[in-house]
């Protein structure tokens, strides 16, 4: 259980000043055990040699100040399965598959733009109450190459229906994006990973059609650990 309003909440009470799908959002002040955000989770899995399946499941649920009593509930699941028989990093020819899902439902109250600002302009537009959905999918496989090395291909795609003010293709947090990502790590250590990633992204807000970007992460893991499965 957690506070609904911060920089990091942008689906529920968001921070002060900022906005979802083009609506101003209102104040929002704890008077309740409603007013905070409950998020619940399950994991579980299972070790059948080689194989390793990781599954889980969460929910989040809170208010939002998009309107009167509106609230936003989240929902996602996640399947890992790896077949090696190693117990970190991947070995020549072993297989990671990941797949995760996440939808929002995020309710509204009606609201009506007027871009010139004056009470009767000829310009309004108004949006019906209700709730906007949106989902996202992320997929990936990598596959070992040799001791200490892999490479894999990601996949990301969002959507969702229901209007932002201004339309959702104009929406950088709710339109129709996807991205296409080859990657190559190298694990010299259990506690150190460098991958280098290469995407390219098709979003609807963006002036270019595609995008393309190179990304150097490096993972470092410090302090007493167990081998982890994935």
């Amino acid at each position: 259980v957690q506070n609904a309003r911060g920089e990091t909440m942008t689906s529920f009470a968001n921070a002060e000043g900022e906005e979802l799908a083009g609506r101003p959002l209102g104040a929002h002040e704890v008077h309740a055990f409603t007013d905070l955000v409950s998020t619940v989770g399950w994991r579980g899995g299972f070790y059948l040699s080689p194989v390793k399946v990781r599954v889980g499941a969460d929910l989040a649920i809170g208010p939002n100040t998009a309107g009167e009593d509106t609230t936003t509930l989240i929902s996602g699941g996640h399947a890992a399965l790896r077949w090696s028989d190693l117990h970190h990093g991947l070995g020549r020819g072993d297989v990671e598959i990941v797949v995760e899902l996440i939808a929002r439902d995020y309710e509204v109250d009606d609201y009506t733009d007027d871009p010139d600002g004056t009470p009767v302009s000829g310009d309004e537009t108004t949006y019906a109450a209700g709730s906007l959905h949106d989902v996202g999918l992320v997929a990936q496989v990598e596959v070992g190459l040799a001791a200490t090395w892999s490479a894999g291909l990601r996949y990301e795609q969002a959507t969702g229906s229901g209007e932002s003010v201004g339309g959702r293709a104009a929406d950088p947090l709710r339109d129709d994006r996807w991205r296409l990502s080859p990657l190559i790590a190298w694990r010299p250590l259990e506690t150190v990973r460098l991958r280098l990633q290469y995407n390219l992204d098709h979003a609807q807000h963006l002036d270019e059609d595609l995008v393309h970007t190179v990304w150097l992460g490096l993972d470092v893991l410090v302090g007493p650990h167990s081998h982890r499965d994935f």
